[in-house]
């Protein structure tokens, strides 16, 4: 049996999660997407998975490794936070280049293999034509697909993106699922949290539902993805339905009383 890549066994967050929470993450899971509403504390579990948050209590083991150092956590794990740090008039390339950092020596010669990287990281991301394009003068999406060149360029074996669709329309966040899922054929493990259910239901192979800091639930789309489950997280009136290309779970709001209009427009 292979080492797990990431273990949380018990874990007490310092803020954010109001229970312990233990989970494993392996080789082969694919998209893990994380389910809450705001507030849930899906961002404080991308911290504690990503190394960036010390845990109180129980134990964090990553590939195998009780507290790697954050060089060794960096050759293998890649955290695309909500807020993309580009400030700085770099092109693309060189932005998606610095991907490369942890696996390069010191004062170390740019090598091939890293150029390699960073060339399948722009081809994987969309961005070939706009390698030479000051990010500074990139749209919202662009610079999302950029931080997930960076990441990619990192060659990680866990990769954790926190809300990555958040501020994108929906051909972008389309986009973003379709290469996060381009990335686990590829052989990495996504972690990602999501707003939006219906992308969670079909890219997501496994879910993890939050509500008010506690681990409330954890299964493929198709057992998690029920109205009681999802209505008991959320706190609000929902339907769920078949998509009609796939079969996977849809979710929709309900109205408990006829919309503005309707009851006239019923009674003709």
């Amino acid at each position: 049996m292979s080492t797990p890549l990431l273990e949380l066994e018990n874990v007490v967050a310092p803020y954010g999660l109001s229970a312990p929470i233990s989970l494993t993450l392996k080789h082969g899971d694919g998209v893990t997407g994380v389910l809450g509403p705001n507030g849930a504390g899906k961002s404080t579990l991308l911290r504690l998975c990503a190394g960036l948050l010390r845990p109180k209590a129980g134990r964090v083991q990553a590939g195998g490794q009780a507290q790697p150092s954050r060089a060794a956590l960096a050759r293998w794990l890649a955290y695309v936070p909500q807020e993309i740090g580009l400030r700085f008039d770099f092109t693309v390339e060189a932005a998606v280049a610095m991907g490369r950092h942890p696996h390069r020596p010191r004062l170390a010669a740019w090598r091939e293999v890293d150029q390699a990287a960073v060339e399948a990281a722009l081809r994987q991301a969309g961005l070939l034509a706009l390698r030479d394009r000051s990010v500074q003068r990139l749209s919202g999406g662009e610079r999302q697909r950029v931080a997930l060149a960076r990441a990619l360029a990192q060659a990680p074996k866990l990769l954790i993106l926190d809300e990555p669709t958040a501020h994108l329309d929906v051909a972008h966040a389309e986009a973003t699922l379709r290469l996060l899922d381009d990335a686990q054929r590829g052989g990495i493990t996504v972690l990602v949290a999501l707003h939006d259910l219906n992308l969670a239901a079909r890219y997501c192979r496994d879910l993890l539902l939050l509500s008010g800091g506690r681990l409330i639930g954890r299964g493929p789309p198709s057992t998690l993805m029920t109205q009681p489950t999802l209505e008991a997280a959320f706190g609000a009136p929902l339907r769920i339905i078949a998509h009609p290309d796939d079969g996977r779970p849809q979710v929709l709001g309900r109205h408990l009383t006829p919309p503005p209009g309707q009851a006239d427009a019923e009674g003709l």
